[in-house]
């Protein structure tokens, strides 16, 4: 009789604890649901816009996309679902007249975008730059933008992009006898180019500049420099010209009638001038 008196009380303090585990469970699913609840936003009510910057650094136009002009136009995608968002100079973000919502002040969002606009990303294989970057127009359309993977929330809406392209910047100088106005020059042998292999570079002054996709230049006729209908070709060694995304690669050119005398940089940062690395090629 002893055991199994033994045996219902064990049973009462088991029922007993599996209630009080139930209890207290339920007020713990209560007191998440009421911090839920406390966090969510009226649908509508909170549209998303975003900041946007490029490698860290707040756009401002120098060279390059390096400001967003007013009524610019990306692509942002969450989920499946891909927007049109466009810049505004006033509040300095981008915006859509359908947008995205929050629909929580805690909610962090997952981001993919990419400029400028099409309806789907463009490969990395298939990206192509114009032939012609002589005209600003078609020098800043040469310099895509993406964010893969980016993060915000209702208290950082900035993303940032990187460059899908490399930045060649060729100086140019000139000895005696040369009259370096009249120097024409040209990127020839490329691939990634809409029409044809070459690219004509957008000029300042003595300086060139162009936007290329990602390759290996080396060994072949790379940067060609005209004077009175004589071409120069500067041909370049191993690793002078293997260009990589998001970098900048200058070539400082000496010009006379004899030929070309080429300081390589290696790659820097995109704004960055000067390099590391400097080779010199006769």
């Amino acid at each position: 009789m002893k055991i199994k008196k033994q045996t219902q009380k064990t049973r009462l303090t088991s029922i007993r604890y599996g209630w009080l585990v139930v209890m207290v469970s339920l007020g713990l699913f209560t007191s998440c649901s009421k911090n839920e609840d406390a966090n969510k936003l009226p649908y509508g009510k909170y549209p998303i816009a975003v900041m946007a910057e490029v490698d860290g650094q707040v756009l401002t136009r120098v060279a390059g996309k390096d400001a967003w002009a007013n009524d610019d136009v990306m692509a942002m995608k969450i989920g499946d679902v891909t927007k049109k968002y466009i810049f505004n100079a006033t509040t300095g973000k981008f915006s859509c007249a359908d947008p995205f919502y929050w629909g929580s002040s805690t909610e962090k969002m997952t981001v993919d975008a990419w400029y400028p606009y099409s309806d789907v990303k463009t490969a990395d294989v298939d990206i192509r730059v114009k032939a012609d970057q002589s005209t600003e127009a078609n020098y800043l359309e040469s310099d895509l933008l993406e964010v893969d993977g980016g993060v915000i929330s209702l208290v950082n809406d900035k993303v940032t992009f990187r460059h899908r392209t490399s930045k060649v910047v060729i100086n140019l100088t000139a000895k005696q006898g040369i009259d370096i106005s009249t120097v024409g020059v040209a990127i020839t042998n490329l691939s990634g180019v809409e029409t044809g292999t070459d690219v004509k570079p957008h000029k300042n002054g003595n300086t060139y500049t162009a936007l290329l996709v990602p390759q290996n230049s080396s060994g072949k006729g790379f940067i060609k420099v005209t004077f009175k209908g004589v071409d120069y070709t500067y041909i370049p060694k191993t690793n002078e010209a293997s260009f990589t995304a998001g970098k900048q690669y200058t070539y400082n050119i000496a010009v006379d009638i004899t030929g070309l005398t080429v300081t390589v940089n290696g790659a820097t940062l995109w704004e960055q001038e000067g390099g590391v690395n400097n080779v010199q090629s006769a």
